[in-house]
């Protein structure tokens, strides 16, 4: 059987999903509103938005015949392959709720300590310059 497949992204991290599917003889529509990505030139049609943009991706989905989404690398383009998965009732190898963890980087390292598991040491700042202010009070 041959699948559309949809791809969110179409940078590096995606390449080797692209080449695979296309190796299995299956469509491959890449999102991505960058032109220079390799994974756009591959692609048989891209959908010329932001890879990140939820809610704009899952509005043009709905015109075409997907069978099967997919992602890898940035953790905000897994989240959305996994909402886009989740709207439009496609296998997926993640839930939406656990994808968009690994944006919280914050609840992942208090998780992560709770369950004694090592965390790199970190400090968590709300702007650049609070970032900097910690680091050269940390090593005076």
């Amino acid at each position: 059987m041959k699948y559309n497949i949809l791809v969110i992204g179409g940078g590096y991290p995606q390449l080797e999903l692209i080449e695979a599917a296309k190796d299995m003889g299956h469509d491959v529509t890449v999102v991505d509103d960058r032109k220079e990505c390799p994974g756009v030139r591959l692609a048989d049609h891209v959908l010329h938005l932001n890879r990140y943009d939820c809610e704009s991706i899952l509005e043009a989905v709905q015109y075409f015949k997907v069978n099967a989404v997919v992602s890898g690398g940035a953790d905000k383009a897994v989240w959305v392959m996994a909402k886009v998965a989740e709207r439009y009732e496609l296998p997926t190898y993640v839930a939406s709720k656990v994808a968009e963890l690994s944006m919280q980087k914050g609840l992942l390292r208090r998780l992560y300590e709770k369950s004694d598991l090592p965390v790199p040491r970190s400090v968590e700042v709300g702007t650049v310059d609070e970032g900097v202010c910690k680091i050269k009070c940390a090593s005076a």
